[in-house]
C-alpha cells in the first residue's frame, strides 16, 4: 500500500480499469510498468506515481521480495 491507498484499494483500482501492473528487477534497474487503455493513462500514471513516491513496506514484504530478487 501507500500513504494514500491500501494494497487492496490499489488492486481494485487497477482491476476496475482493466489494467495490468507489473515490475521486474535486474542487476542495474527496477522497472515498474502498466498496460492500460489510452483513455486511462492519466489515472495509471497517477497511480504509478503514488506507488513510486509513497509506498509503505512491512518487514515481511521486504523479505518476500528479497527472496524473489535473489532467485
Amino acid at each position: 500500500g501507500t500513504n494514500k491507498r491500501t494494497q487492496r484499494e490499489l488492486e481494485l483500482e487497477v482491476e476496475n480499469l482493466g489494467a495490468h501492473l507489473n515490475a521486474y528487477t535486474s542487476r542495474e534497474q527496477t522497472v515498474y510498468y502498466a498496460k492500460c487503455f489510452s483513455k486511462d493513462l492519466p489515472q495509471i500514471v497517477e497511480l504509478l506515481s503514488d506507488i513510486a513516491q509513497n509506498s509503505q513496506f512491512g518487514e515481511e514484504e521486504i523479505e518476500r521480495e528479497r527472496h524473489t530478487i535473489l532467485r
